[in-house]
């Protein structure tokens, strides 16, 4: 699957510009999903939006923002929230009768039968393009795996890939990223069924968590448990499963279910990636082979 998809995207990305930010319009919100979104006695510090269902219980939006927001929490679907708060910012959902006992919005209103300002499917479209983008990319730093302990480190320029595979990742349980403060990190994970749980996890050589991403590029489900991950989670055509841990950063996904914290660490690492226009022919290959691997 691998270089089938990097045969292509290279022979498309050749003669290509560059663009920043990674997550297009979505780089404004601490979790980005296109289907549903089910959370539990947790909370997102940051802005949130979501294509499809919103349901929680026990939960908080938006404690992380400094101000008023605009739109802390976008829904596309159908939206019930019990009990908890929402932060410097409005809530828009298109659910004409949303459900909402013990829901309090602060500095802000709920506004029911209203469609996001972001037309999510289109967006996470060009999103899956620029994942499988990045995921094509060599290799330029070290992958050390031994006896649960995985080690990456190495490499020079600015921005630093490394490969890692599902089976590797799953029987992690120790995890750490060596790199210097000037670098970006991206940590391109292969394999469809992706689970990191139960690790410890550090960053060292002065790298920090806004200057990670962990690729999971061609993953259609995740799950995450019992871990601490430093740095953001680009995981654009998978079912996620967060319970027991935190994020900080920010999370991209097909969809969300979980009690995971997520926290607000805004990734502004250097990722070159083609202009949208110019993914257009890659991301129609990628939903496909997504798709067919769904049926």
């Amino acid at each position: 699957m691998k270089l089938i998809t990097t045969l292509a995207i290279g022979a498309l990305s050749a003669s290509f510009a560059f663009a920043n930010p990674v997550f297009l319009d979505a780089s404004d919100y601490n979790v980005f999903v296109r289907e549903g979104f089910s959370g539990q006695n947790s909370d997102v510090q940051g802005r949130v939006a979501v294509g499809g269902t919103f349901n929680v219980q026990n939960y908080s939006i938006g404690s992380g923002l400094s101000a008023f927001n605009g739109v802390s929490l976008m829904s596309g679907g159908d939206f019930t929230y019990n009990n908890g708060q929402v932060f410097h910012g409005n809530v828009t959902t298109s659910d004409t009768t949303p459900t909402t006992p013990g829901m309090n919005v602060v500095e802000g209103s709920l506004y029911s039968n209203t469609a996001p300002t972001i037309v999510i499917p289109e967006l996470m479209t060009e999103l899956v393009a620029r994942s499988g983008y990045i995921g094509s990319q060599a290799a330029t730093g070290t992958t050390d795996y031994s006896f649960g302990s995985l080690t990456l480190s190495g490499g020079s320029g600015d921005t630093r890939y490394f490969d890692v595979t599902a089976s590797q990742l799953a029987s992690t349980t120790n995890f750490v990223i060596n790199a210097p403060s000037n670098a970006t990190v991206v940590v391109n994970v292969n394999g469809a069924n992706a689970s990191f749980q139960n690790a410890g996890y550090s960053l060292t050589g002065g790298i920090d968590a806004s200057h990670v991403l962990l690729n999971f590029w061609n993953a259609t489900s995740l799950t995450l448990a019992g871990v601490g991950v430093s740095g953001s989670v680009f995981a654009p055509q998978a079912d996620v499963t967060f319970n027991n841990g935190q994020l900080n950063g920010q999370l991209v996904a097909h969809s969300f279910n979980g009690s995971g914290e997520m926290h607000i660490a805004d990734f502004t690492g250097i990722v070159p990636v083609p202009e949208p226009a110019a993914l257009s022919v890659v991301a129609v290959g990628l939903i496909g082979l997504f798709l067919r691997r769904r049926k």
